[in-house]
């Protein structure tokens, strides 16, 4: 069937006469919005309150291994050696903190994303919390560690073979990787 110019124009009219008679009634499709439905929301709020209940652990043993590290540097201090963790421990617990300051917050910023309009833009700013406090972890971690090697070398514990072996074990399970990566190919 071939729509011809009388076909197309009784068409036109048709519908002209239906929008008369039921436009009233009828309703545009509205355009889709960016919510989230309840399940969605119930699985960002709890995937994004593991994150940060593993962030806080993480806090948590930090802090425990800064105060194992304060205790021997007083203990150090107190038996006449100088003292050179302190400004190393200072450093990495004002990191844990700051970073315990961020997780406190972050739960308002994860409900604000869920009942957003826009919970993919807001989810930058959530997400860039999380990854400064990742980032706070990953320093606080690496002072800590340093705070460690100046009381096991003030000490005058030998644990350059324990350093040695776990690096060349890094090595090993790299250069492992790479060349099971080489075989596949």
């Amino acid at each position: 069937m071939a729509l011809t110019y009388p076909k197309i124009k009784l068409l036109i009219v048709a519908l002209v006469i239906l929008l008369t008679v039921f436009g009233p009634s009828l309703t545009l499709a509205q355009a889709p919005t960016n919510t989230l439905n309840a399940n969605t929301k119930a699985k960002i709020v709890e995937l994004a309150t593991g994150i940060k209940n593993k962030m806080e652990a993480t806090l948590l043993r930090l802090q425990n291994i800064g105060n194992g590290i304060s205790t021997v540097a007083n203990k150090n201090s107190a038996t006449g050696q100088p003292n050179q963790v302190t400004d190393t421990l200072i450093e990495a617990n004002a990191l844990i903190s700051s970073s315990s300051q961020s997780l406190q917050g972050i739960d308002g910023a994860i409900s604000k994303v869920v009942n957003s309009d826009d919970p993919v833009a807001s989810w930058s700013i959530v997400r860039n919390q999380f990854f400064a406090v990742e980032s706070n972890i990953k320093q606080s971690y690496q002072k800590l560690n340093d705070a460690f090697l100046i009381i096991s070398r003030q000490n005058n514990y030998n644990i350059e073979p324990v350093l040695a072996s776990t690096s060349s074990s890094t090595v090993d399970i790299k250069s492992a990787t790479s060349t099971a990566t080489t075989t596949a190919n």
